[in-house]
């Protein structure tokens, strides 16, 4: 019986290294504000060439569990982005210029 107990206490352990190791590497699920936006974030966007040079985000967002390449949104003062590498054509760039109107329900 006290080794089925030891069994226990290494499954909890090992269940809980794994959650905590989960939770600290995946993306924050909140909306970031321009400057707040994690550095390594922005390099990963600019190697994925979603930004222009120059070009400032002022919102971001990210769904995907462990990787923002899973799902990544965001809204530059020049144009609203969309990317998910699991998606036929990964990125959708909108220009401002193109968008006639938007409405929110």
């Amino acid at each position: 019986m006290k080794i089925f107990r030891y069994i226990l206490a290494f499954l909890g352990i090992l269940t809980f290294l794994a959650l905590y190791i989960i939770g600290s590497i995946a993306p924050v699920t909140s909306v970031y504000l321009g400057r707040q936006v994690p550095k390594k974030y922005v390099e990963e966007i600019k190697g994925l060439k979603l930004l222009r040079h120059g070009e400032k985000i002022v919102y971001f967002y990210s769904d995907g569990f462990i990787d923002i390449k899973d799902g990544m949104y965001f809204v530059t003062d020049q144009n609203v982005v969309a990317y998910n590498n699991l998606w036929e054509e990964p990125e959708t760039i909108i220009p401002f210029e193109t968008i006639d109107s938007i409405s929110v329900d």
